[in-house]
């Protein structure tokens, strides 16, 4: 099963190159057919024009070649020309396909084959291939979504090194103008987590589908038995199947919100939850239900005296009040 996992992702990858490779393949079969047609049309023509004319030789391939490539490719050097009607129809229909294959078909080849690709290359060079961390104990970011751009976030504020793997090269150009540390490569091979130097990286997070963490956990385990992964699922089969691959902390986002939500409506969750900061100043909220605090005033809690908290409001009943030392807490 682990063989099939990691093969789904290459199969698709193999097929872009084998569609390029097919279309190089027809496009010169289809060249070499119609050179062989006009080579074998030539000699049949042209040995019945030097019977009219009363001489006998044999027409050899060389010839043939030579007449067809000079007028497939419009230089046409007059040495050698038919007589008869028949034979100059046919040296224009040669000639038209020598255009179509010079000015159109040939011009197509040259900017998705040759062009194109270098471009492509030019401008890939600005995306790194292999990242080559400062410090050990850098994180691998395999997915940009809003999950790993608010991590990206919380690692540039508290000074954890880490790096983002791209598979497709519009999107880590977009991503390292960003100014975000990016880095080239296809996550269904070994050798990229290596470029990333997972053997000094402290954590692989996977926050894609489902089973493209599932490839990816198998690709970091097999890269470093020893480093720690964390991927994320969305259905729970996903779980024993993720543990299996090698993920060492399966984390249920939807599972977790609604628990917590829950929690929040239900009014069984007594614990302060930080909610944002200003400096050294953290912002945070709790909830009183269920605690002795209920039926003070605020001033008798003594929050700020005890513990240092300063209460800025109050939510009750779905309305935000800004309290006073005598409102009571319920």
């Amino acid at each position: 099963v682990k063989n099939i996992v990691h093969s789904i992702p290459s199969v698709f990858k193999r097929r872009n190159k084998t569609r390029n490779a097919s279309r190089i393949f027809w496009f010169v079969l289809i060249l070499l057919f119609f050179v062989s047609v006009y080579m074998a049309v030539y000699r049949h023509l042209m040995s019945a024009e030097l019977l009219v004319i009363g001489e006998t030789r044999d027409i050899n391939l060389v010839e043939s070649f030579y007449w067809v490539l000079t007028t497939m490719s419009t230089l046409g050097y007059g040495d050698i020309h038919f007589v008869g009607d028949g034979g100059r129809i046919f040296s224009m229909v040669v000639m038209f396909t020598g255009v179509i294959y010079l000015f159109i078909v040939l011009p197509f080849f040259f900017m998705e084959f040759l062009y194109k690709p270098f471009m492509e290359y030019q401008t890939g060079a600005r995306v790194p291939r292999k990242f080559d961390p400062v410090e050990k104990q850098h994180v691998i970011l395999t997915h940009y979504d809003s999950v790993s751009h608010a991590l990206m976030d919380k690692f540039r504020q508290f000074g954890y090194p880490f790096v983002l793997i791209v598979e497709e090269l519009p999107e880590a150009l977009r991503i390292h103008d960003m100014g975000m540390p990016v880095m080239l490569g296809s996550l269904d091979e070994i050798g990229t987590f290596e470029n990333a130097s997972i053997e000094n990286a402290a954590m692989v997070v996977a926050t894609d589908d489902d089973i493209r963490n599932v490839n990816i956990a198998f690709r970091a385990k097999d890269a470093a038995p020893d480093v720690t992964v964390a991927a994320h699922c969305s259905r729970t089969a996903s779980e024993d199947v993720l543990t299996l691959a090698g993920a060492d902390h399966v984390i249920r986002n939807a599972k977790q919100m609604g628990t917590f939500l829950a929690r929040r409506i239900s009014c069984t969750d007594t614990r302060t939850h930080v909610i944002g900061s200003f400096d050294e100043v953290l912002i945070a909220e709790a909830t009183i239900h269920g605690t002795p605090l209920v039926g003070l005033t605020l001033k008798e809690t003594k929050l700020r005296e005890d513990f240092g908290v300063n209460v800025v409001g109050m939510w009750e009943r779905g309305h935000f009040d800004n309290p006073d030392p005598d409102s009571v807490l319920t």
